[in-house]
C-alpha cells in the first residue's frame, strides 16, 4: 500500500485531518524558512536583520515545534527572502499530493529576480476525460509537481494558450 493510499485512509477521520493539516503548515514552514535561509547563505542573524526582527526569533521560527506562526512575521520573512507568500484555503487533495511528493525543490523558492518562471506564460492543458461534453483545464506549473485545475470560465481567451490532450482518465505530471 502506497504511503498516499495510507495518508488517504487516515485522512477520511476529521480529527486526524485537522491535526495532519496543522503539523503540515507547523513543519513544513520552519524546514522551509531554514532551507530558504541557507541556500542564501544567511545567518539566522543576517535574516533577523533584515526582516526586522531578533535572532533568537528566527532561530525559533525554524523550529517545527514553535507552532507560533503569524501572518505578520511571514509577510517580513518574505519580504527578507524577496519572495511571495500564499496563505490559502485548499482542498484536501492538494496538501496529500504536497506532503506525499516532497523533493528538495519543494523548498527551494527562489527572489524575485532568479525566478525565471516570471517571464514565461503559464501552460495550460485541457484534457477530455470522459465526463461529459466540457473539457477539463489544468494549469502545468512549470516548478510543481501537481497541477491546478482551472474551472473554464477562468481559462484566458486566446486559445492558442490552450493545448488538447489525449483523453486519459489520469493525469500525472513528472517532476
Amino acid at each position: 500500500m502506497s504511503l498516499r493510499t495510507q495518508l488517504l485512509s487516515k485522512l477520511r477521520n476529521k480529527e486526524y485531518r485537522d491535526s495532519f493539516v496543522a503539523e503540515y503548515i507547523f513543519s513544513r514552514i520552519p524546514l522551509k524558512i531554514r532551507a530558504m535561509r541557507d541556500r542564501r547563505k544567511m545567518s539566522q542573524k543576517e535574516l533577523g536583520e533584515a526582516a526586522g526582527v531578533k535572532q533568537e526569533w528566527i532561530s525559533k521560527l525554524e523550529d517545527p515545534s514553535y507552532g507560533k506562526l503569524t501572518i505578520k512575521t511571514l509577510l517580513k520573512l518574505a519580504a527578507a527572502f524577496d519572495c511571495g507568500l500564499s496563505i490559502d484555503f485548499v482542498p484536501f487533495s492538494q496538501i496529500l499530493n504536497g506532503a506525499t511528493r516532497l523533493a528538495p525543490s519543494s523548498f527551494d523558492v527562489p527572489s524575485f529576480n532568479e525566478d525565471g518562471a516570471l517571464e514565461r506564460e503559464p501552460t495550460i492543458v485541457a484534457i477530455d476525460l470522459g465526463n461529459g461534453p466540457s473539457l477539463n483545464y489544468y494549469r502545468v506549473p512549470d516548478d510543481s509537481n501537481s497541477a491546478q485545475t482551472i474551472p473554464p470560465k477562468q481559462v484566458d481567451s486566446d486559445i492558442s494558450k490552450v493545448t488538447p490532450a489525449k483523453p486519459t482518465p489520469k493525469v500525472t505530471i513528472a517532476a
